[in-house]
């Protein structure tokens, strides 16, 4: 999966930084770097944003929400082609790995276009998905986020994918809906998380966040440059904003705050 990517060591300083940058702090470190706005504005902005080779595939770019968020070859989901269809293996998506190098942990994906709907679970049926984590609005600031891509209560067929809600579960902050997805008369259940979020709550913020936690709880340190260099080896400018570099910091000093106050 990343023999290109190392290629790229020899030739990119870019590529070079993410490969060996770190930071290690203590938890005392970590509460101070967190209230330091100004560190951490120069700390992300240090962090190259990794724009690596595009993939070559042409009609790729319609399936793109975004021109700028596009997908690395290296990492991408690769779905499986359709009879004289190349076009059919692309969806805008990568694996990203986990606390510890867990491979594939995460696919990072964009919100389905009316036109990707089916790709999205073709990719969810192939890789076999346990969980859809959902952080955005299908609307935000009157822009199209993401395309409505599961009923509200009758069953709705995708293409050859027949989807319904089984169950919903409530929350103050999110909810949580148990899907049955049937493709081929094989029924699957997937849970889908959704996330009230005010803009913050993007993939890379996400996924730093999960990684980072597992980090605290078995050494007891964080690296969160370690974390946010190896998210964009995976997927090129993952956390997209200061803003959000410095929410991930915060979070995860007030997650060993609720920690220490719970033990």
């Amino acid at each position: 999966m990343y023999n290109n990517f190392f290629l790229f060591r020899f030739f990119s300083p870019c590529v070079e930084y993410l490969l060996t940058a770190t930071r290690k702090l203590t938890i005392d470190e970590l509460h101070q770097h967190a209230q330091d706005a100004r560190l951490l504005y120069h700390e992300f902005w240090t962090i190259p944003t990794n724009h690596l080779e595009k993939v070559r595939i042409c009609g790729a770019g319609t399936k793109n929400r975004y021109g700028t968020i596009i997908t690395s070859e290296h990492s991408r989901v690769k779905l499986s082609e359709l009879p004289g269809n190349p076009l059919s293996t692309y969806i805008n998506a990568n694996y990203v790995n986990g606390y510890s190098n867990e491979y594939h942990a995460f696919i990072a994906t964009q919100g389905p276009l009316a036109n990707t709907i089916i790709n999205f679970y073709r990719m969810i049926w192939q890789e076999h998905v346990p969980v859809i984590v959902m952080i955005t609005r299908l609307f935000e600031k009157n822009k199209a986020k993401c395309e409505r891509y599961i009923p509200d209560s009758q069953a709705i067929q995708y293409g050859p994918f027949q989807v319904q809600i089984k169950s919903i579960s409530y929350q103050t902050d999110y909810e949580i809906r148990r899907l049955i997805i049937e493709f081929e008369n094989e029924q699957r259940e997937v849970e889908q998380l959704l996330v009230y979020n005010d803009g913050i709550g993007l993939t890379g913020c996400f996924i730093a966040l999960s990684n980072g936690i597992k980090q605290l709880d078995n050494e007891h340190i964080i690296d969160i440059v370690r974390i946010l260099c190896e998210l964009r080896r995976d997927c090129c400018g993952m956390v997209q904003t200061n803003d959000q570099y410095q929410f991930v910091y915060q979070a995860l000093s007030e997650y060993t705050r609720t920690l220490q106050l719970s033990s």
